[in-house]
């Protein structure tokens, strides 16, 4: 169906309101894009895997906190995780970065225990936990001298010989805080904390000299399941290769433990992960870059503007089509250009299309069927109700400006009607122009046309169609029929007493214009052209070749199958230079 156009104004108009719309939604409903953001991620990962590789310069050395802790803590596992500090620093690791922070001293730990054991007066036995105590301190002294070495801490939470790191060769301690967005879910890296203090990322980065931290940046989460991990129980039994860890930047800490889980765009994911993937992102180059603000507004302009376009240009179903495809379009070069790093918002310009849709369509509607009761108001005196509807099923606003279609126009004469108007009173005459108009209405409009206008003793109808005249033929054979009916049933007895009716029929196809012509104080829809004229040329010429009905050559070569003719010859009629050709319908065939 289609439905009115909007004028610029109102085109202008719809626009910005959906754009207004639109960035008040994404001001104030920031977390769907997030949403939309992290569904990117994971649809990424999946259909490009191998789009994001990480360089393979960071290895996590995993403490599986199911596994290894189930059986002793942590802080009784300091002379294996000092081994692990001694082994990758001899393997010519690049740093080390420690994800754990030991912050109880067994020394201490023991020695408090053993005196609730004994009581406080008893002293405890030798320098108990001192040796695995030193064990770690020893193992961070010594691998520090030719590998930097980076210890975590959070906040007040740090490892029990954090005084002790100043003395330390090449050690550094580095924050393991992290930031979450409004939503609660981890995707940004930070440089630093509110007190600058350096997080572990930048710190591995200045003491390596293998990246250059950022202040702030998006990881990449697609290299995230990819990056190299090695069981610390293996490390520990050399089932590593050495050269795995030489250049390498090697992370310590827990894996598949409950208390680091941090959730990111790919699920929960131990916090070392996200650090190994953040190193990675900078390692790699394979950056994640926000779109420009400018970019982002520019775009959702432009695909308001296209929607408001569309939507008051188009029917609505070749409409939706168009912009279902052009939302898929949008949303494929979208993740293309994720895929690649950069991120364009997914809301709300993929709801954009939609939105100026919905807002332009109820207004076209309106309009239209304004239009449409202004057209049944202006045609209801002279069509039949069924054809209006058949009229304004296309664009109402359109007939009533002016249209041009295929038509066949029947121009109707009665006969001699001189002498009927000279020989009656006026009032006679008029009864017996209503009586037979009353009744050429209706079997036009019984067969689908539009009676245009009454012009004298004479009148004016049209039938659209695109292709057959058939309904114009039937309707002019049917008005010839009850005119001699009622001659020979002397119905117009009342009118004229014997004197009977004659009258004349032109048919012809062809293009016309159809609109409301007329002044600023009268208006008439009419149809106008060269086929209206050659309808009622042939029509004068029907009493000189003794027929009733003459159609045009246009009229037979389409109703040919419909209705057997005669054809009469090529006549001349004024206003045209070409002889026309012209058939009398005898008799409908189908």
């Amino acid at each position: 169906m289609r439905i009115r156009q909007i004028s610029s104004l109102r085109f202008a108009l719809f626009a910005v309101a959906s754009f207004t719309i639109l960035l008040l939604f994404s001001a104030t409903f920031p977390n769907i894009e997030w949403l939309l953001y992290d569904y990117r991620v994971r649809l990424a990962a999946r259909l490009s895997p191998d789009g994001a590789s990480p360089s393979g310069q960071v290895v996590v050395i995993g403490i599986d906190g199911y596994k290894s802790l189930k059986d002793k803590p942590l802080i009784f596992w300091y002379p294996q995780i000092a081994e692990c500090i001694r082994t990758a620093a001899a393997n010519g690791a690049a740093a080390i970065a420690l994800d754990l922070i030991p912050y109880h001293s067994l020394a201490e730990k023991l020695q408090a225990v053993m005196q609730e054991l004994r009581g406080p007066d008893q002293a405890a036995e030798g320098n108990i936990g001192k040796d695995l105590d030193h064990s770690l301190i020893t193992a961070l002294v010594r691998s520090s001298v030719a590998t930097p070495i980076l210890q975590g801490y959070n906040g007040d939470v740090v490892p029990f010989y954090y005084g002790m790191m100043a003395h330390m060769p090449n050690a550094l301690p580095v924050s393991l805080q992290i930031s979450f967005d409004e939503d609660g879910v981890l995707r940004r890296s930070r440089a630093a904390d509110q007190d600058e203090s350096p997080r572990l990322v930048a710190g591995v980065c200045g003491a390596t000299g293998l990246c250059a931290p950022e202040q702030s940046f998006l990881v990449n989460f697609r290299m995230l399941d990819a990056i190299r991990t090695v069981d610390f129980g293996d490390f520990l039994a050399q089932r590593v290769p050495a050269e795995e860890m030489a250049g390498k930047i090697v992370l310590i800490g827990m894996v598949n433990g409950n208390e680091d889980n941090v959730p990111t765009p790919l699920g929960l994911r131990n916090g070392i992960f996200f650090h190994a993937a953040a190193l990675e992102t900078l390692l790699t180059g394979n950056t994640v870059r926000l779109a420009d603000p400018w970019l982002s507004t520019a775009l959702l302009a432009a695909l308001c503007l296209a929607g408001v376009l569309v939507s008051s240009t188009r029917p609505p179903r070749p409409a939706l089509v168009l912009l279902l495809l052009a939302t898929a379009a949008y949303g494929a070069a979208n993740l293309w250009l994720f895929c690649r790093g950069t991120v364009l918002p997914a809301a709300p310009h993929l709801f954009a299309l939609g939105l100026t849709a919905a807002l332009v369509y109820p207004y076209r509607y309106l309009a239209e069927e304004r239009d449409k009761l202004r057209l049944k108001e202006t045609f209801s005196y002279y069509v039949d109700k069924s054809v209006i509807e058949k009229l304004i099923t296309r664009d109402a606003r359109h007939l009533m400006e002016g249209e041009q279609r295929n038509v066949t126009v029947l121009a109707l004469d009665i006969r001699d009607f001189t002498g009927l108007s000279n020989a009656y009173p006026p009032e006679t005459v008029v009864a017996l122009l209503n009586h037979l108009f009353s009744k050429f209405t209706e079997i036009v409009q019984s067969h689908g046309g539009f009676v245009n206008k009454f012009i004298g003793d004479g009148l004016l109808a049209f039938f659209i169609g695109e292709d057959s005249p058939t309904p114009s033929l039937d309707s002019a054979m049917a008005i010839h029929n009850i005119v001699q009916h009622m001659n020979m049933q002397k119905e117009l007895h009342q009118f004229i007493q014997d004197r009977p009716v004659n009258i004349g029929i032109g048919l012809h196809y062809g293009p016309a214009i159809l609109g409301n012509i007329g002044s600023s104080r009268k208006m008439d829809f009419t149809v106008i052209g060269p086929t209206v004229n050659l309808a009622f040329r042939v029509e004068s010429v029907t009493k000189e070749l003794g027929a009733t009905i003459l159609a045009t050559g246009e009229v037979h070569e389409r109703a040919r199958q419909d209705y057997a003719f005669r054809h009469l010859g090529a006549v001349s009629v004024k206003g045209f230079a070409d002889r026309i050709e012209v058939y009398s319908p005898l008799q409908r065939t189908h």
